[in-house]
């Protein structure tokens, strides 16, 4: 005679206790860095302006949130889709820039949600009051950048 070992308590313990662990938001700007980057005069600019327009470029189009127009709530939801032109995307070449001083915050978005050659979906980004400008870029396997800026206002 055999004796089985049930772990199915154990497991449903773990299950339980990790669903039931808070979900923390992804926090694109800090308050400090919105108000330092709405100060700043420096506009120094990343956006590739000499690019020749006849060159087929991959494109970030901006899906969420959809009424720039109007203010937004927070947290709040972004959703961007990465259109190639004739090269597959690189996921891992996706850079976010936030406002006049180009402060990088691709980190904080890397380590929340998965960058993938399709877009990306960030479901609860917190951000203050105010303003904003992010610069969104991405590349192709041919080495050519694909740029967007993203403005909207948090209420």
């Amino acid at each position: 005679m055999t004796t089985q070992l049930v772990r199915l308590p154990i497991v449903a313990t773990v299950l339980s206790f990790a669903m039931s662990l808070p979900v923390q938001a992804v926090v694109l700007v800090t308050s400090d860095e919105a108000k330092q980057s709405a100060k700043s005069t420096v506009m120094e600019s990343l956006l590739d302006s000499a690019a020749d327009p006849s060159v087929a470029r991959p494109a970030i189009e901006i899906r969420q949130p959809s009424l720039l127009s109007q203010p937004l709530g927070t947290p709040l939801a972004i959703e961007l889709s990465f259109l190639a032109a004739d090269a597959p995307i690189v996921p891992d070449s996706f850079r976010a820039y936030y406002g006049n001083l180009k402060l990088n915050i691709t980190d904080r978005i890397i380590k929340k949600v998965k960058v993938l050659a399709d877009g990306l979906r960030i479901d609860d980004a917190e951000i203050p009051s105010g303003q904003h400008k992010i610069l969104l870029i991405i590349e192709d396997e041919k080495g050519r950048r694909g740029e967007r800026e993203l403005k909207f206002t948090v209420k």
